[in-house]
């Protein structure tokens, strides 16, 4: 399931998350499969990671895993994240308004700097 619903719902049930960011795409790939091995089902790729959004389409085939992208610096790679796939993503700092020009995005903000993505569509621009 990745209702908006569920998707708050299992950042705020598992309160545990692995985040990856290393300078290596195998090593950030080979880390994160130990995590979802040791039990996580909340997992994060910094985008800072070299093929991040590679990443993190190749987690979201788990269906049993809920996968977000971290250091979400700009409305562009917001967007690039969530059609990567993420369905939520992490942008500490960052202030910006939602861009309105697609029609596509809606806004809310959970956790702080946690936002959740729904059907592919931006749900969060109060950062």
């Amino acid at each position: 399931m990745n209702s908006r619903k569920h998707i708050k719902n299992e950042l705020l049930e598992r309160k545990i998350s692995a985040i990856i960011r290393t300078d290596n795409q195998k090593v950030a790939k080979q880390a994160m499969q130990a995590a979802v091995n040791g039990g996580f089902r909340v997992v994060e790729f910094t985008l800072t990671t070299p093929g991040a959004l590679n990443l993190i389409t190749q987690f979201r085939e788990n269906d049993d895993l809920i996968v977000g992208a971290g250091t979400v610096m700009s409305p562009t790679l917001a967007h690039e994240a969530v059609a990567a796939g993420a369905q939520f993503f992490g942008c500490t700092g960052l202030q910006r308004r939602c861009d309105k020009s697609s029609g596509k995005t809606e806004c809310g903000q959970y956790s702080g700097d946690f936002h959740c993505h729904r059907n592919g569509n931006c749900t969060s621009c109060r950062c």
